[in-house]
């Protein structure tokens, strides 16, 4: 589940960096270089190199980047779509919202699975203190008698 979320945040992180680069005029070769230096991961830098190339040597980025198996196919999806219609910065921050929507659902989901389990554990911890006190005064009973 954990490696799911870091997907949605890098697709996220990607498609709102372009997606802002694109709609304010940068053009798609220097925002690809931009968006190489937001995602943390050395496998979506290598990914999103080979889409510069490939972008430069005329492809699609939407193809280039689902060579590269990383990126949620959503992305991918959405970026194919604005490629197509002409607006792809536009549907770059429309698949962004759409990732860091579901980055949010998921932390909630993992925090709400998280709860009970902290409950339990700080529960066993008190349990801990509570029995070693009381060790600690039948002891001393002892000792008195």
């Amino acid at each position: 589940m954990l490696g799911v979320v870091i997907r949605r945040i890098q697709a996220a992180r990607v498609a709102r960096t372009l997606g802002t680069l694109l709609r304010n005029g940068v053009g798609l070769v220097p925002s690809l270089a931009i968006v190489r230096g937001v995602v943390g991961s050395r496998l979506a830098v290598q990914i999103i190199d080979a889409a510069t190339e490939k972008v430069r040597a005329g492809a699609r980025l939407s193809s280039a980047l689902a060579e590269g198996g990383l990126f949620p196919p959503q992305l991918v999806q959405l970026l194919r779509l604005g490629e197509e219609t002409g607006r792809l910065g536009e549907m770059a921050l429309r698949a962004a919202v759409i990732h860091e929507d579901q980055v949010q659902q998921s932390m909630q989901r993992l925090i709400a699975l998280l709860v009970p389990v902290i409950t339990i554990v700080m529960g066993l911890v008190v349990a801990g203190i509570v029995s070693s006190l009381l060790l600690a005064m039948l002891s001393l009973n002892d000792l008195a008698g």
